[in-house]
Formats: structure tokens, sequence, C-alpha cells
């Protein structure tokens, strides 16, 4: 017989009771920007109701996901629920039977003695394929769960099919931002032929971000020899536009539009008021740090 708990009413056990520590694990360190997994441990405790049930199976079901991949609330990190010791998976779809599962069953010494079970809460690498998720956000979802016990000749002895459970998933998207050049960029004006040089920055992010620079010369590019209080004819100055926006050294350009997780390549550009004239010959640089962060 397969009995089944919803939502409604206290909760009587033909099969055994369960419960979590923690009930809400969380990992607050999963960064879905560099698509890397993380894992965090809890601990069940499960005990039989009948003194005669020596071992049972027990599976996790996703509150309202009927395929794979699991993820947390509808939209959030794809999971997995993973027995510690034997590497085996224990989350399934909602409409997933535990007789039907083959995973391996919890053994109890002794008549209704409890059994813990080292569990591990793993969020998928965001890769294949990589989605996107907005700072700030929290996604949280209660499992359920079934559990079939057994006697000691291996038939049924009582089944909790579809129970829900005090086991909540937690995860809060950070605000991350990052950038990526892949090294020094050489923006070259050669012999000044053209008022612009522009690279393209891959930029990556959950959140709106804000942009600030230095530079060596505080936006000027030097004559290669001149000292800091260089004179006009050994200068040239020039202004940085990042995305269509001018971006002035020493102060902060913020309310950058959130990248995404893919990210897009966003264009640097710098800017001349025109052909430079009347300039001492010679090589003339500068040097910009860029610094980027995420806003709320």
């Amino acid at each position: 017989m397969v009995s089944g708990c919803f939502s409604t009413g206290a909760f009587a056990a033909n099969c055994a009771t369960v419960t979590f520590t923690p009930s809400n694990p969380s990992i607050a360190n999963w960064n879905p920007i560099n698509g890397l997994a993380q894992e965090t441990g809890f601990t069940i405790r499960v005990t039989p109701v009948a003194a005669s049930t020596r071992s049972a199976r027990l599976i996790f079901l996703d509150t309202d996901t009927n395929t794979l991949p699991l993820k947390i609330q509808d939209s959030g990190p794809r999971y997995d629920i993973i027995n510690t010791a034997t590497g085996e998976t224990l989350s399934f779809p909602r409409s997933a039977l535990v007789t039907s599962s083959t995973v391996q069953t919890l053994q109890f010494p002794k008549a209704r003695t409890p059994a813990n079970l080292s569990l591990r809460l793993r969020l998928q690498a965001n890769q294949n394929p990589v989605e996107d998720y907005e700072g700030g956000r929290t996604y949280s979802e209660t499992l359920r769960y079934a559990v079939q016990c057994f006697k000691t000749n291996g038939d049924t002895n009582g089944i909790d099919q579809d129970v829900i459970s005090t086991l909540t998933l937690t995860y809060t998207t950070p605000r991350l931002a990052q950038f990526n050049t892949a090294g020094p960029v050489n923006l070259d004006f050669r012999n000044f032929t053209a008022t612009s040089q522009t690279a393209r920055i891959n930029m990556r992010s959950t959140s709106r971000i804000a942009m600030s620079a230095v530079t060596s010369n505080g936006g000027r590019m030097v004559r290669r020899g001149s000292n800091a209080s260089a004179s006009e004819n050994a200068v040239i100055p020039y202004s940085i536009i990042f995305n269509g926006r001018q971006l002035v050294p020493g102060q902060r350009l913020n309310g950058l539009e959130r990248a995404g997780i893919a990210g897009a390549n966003l264009p640097l550009v710098l800017q001349l008021d025109g052909i430079p004239s009347g300039k001492l010959a010679g090589s003339y640089t500068d040097t910009i740090i860029l610094t980027i962060e995420p806003e709320p």
C-alpha cells in the first residue's frame, strides 16, 4: 500500500520518522560566475515505527519539479542530495516512487533504534547550460521525502510516500562583478592618424556595476622622458568612454547595466579631442587601471 501526506493535519508515519540537522542547509559561497560546484553537509535521523523494521530505503522529492535537472525553487541552482558514504544521489523528481528506487537501504541494529545518515547538498556547476542569476535574489524550497521500511526477511513493512519535510534548501545569489581582458591591453594611436582607439572588455556580473579608473598621468599621454609637469607640447589629453559613458579618472561611474552571467564584450574607448599638432616628437604613454565592483 502507498500512503501520502500532503499539507493538512499532522503526519502519522507508517514507516519511519525523519529529522534533519541542520534543517536549512545553504551554500553562501556558490559563485554562479566561476561555474564550480559547491557542497555542504547535513545529517538525518531515521527512526522506524514498527519494532519489526530492520532496514529502510529513503529518497528526497523535489517540491515542484517532475523532470531532471532539479532546481531550488523553479529557477534556482541545480542541486543534488548525495549520500556521503556511498556517493549515491538521493534526490529525485516529485513523481518518483520510493518503491521503484534502487538506492541502498539504512540498517537498524535494534527495534525502533534510530539510524543516522550523513548527506551532502551539492549545487552543481553553472555549466552546460550556463544560467543567469541576479544578485540579491533568494531561492528557497522545502523538500519532500519518501521512505520504505523492510522486515528482516525483506518484506515491505510500511511506506511513507511524498511526505513534506522540514528540510529547506536556501540560496541567495551574491552580488558579483568581474572583467577579463586576457592580459594587459595596449591601445596604440601609432602616428595619431585616428582620434580614437577601442578595446573590448569582457564583463560578467550578477548586479549593476560601478567602475572607477586611475591613470599614471591623470588622463594624459605624456612624452616619454618628460616629468609630471611637462609642458603643453609634451602632453596629449584624452577621454575614457566605457560602453558609451564617460569615465573620469578619480571619479566613480555608477549604474552600469548588469552584464549577466554569460557576459558581454563592452567597448572601452580612448578618445582624443582631435589630431594632435604642435607636439614634440616622441612616444606618448599613459597607464590606466580600472576597478569594478557590484552595486546593490
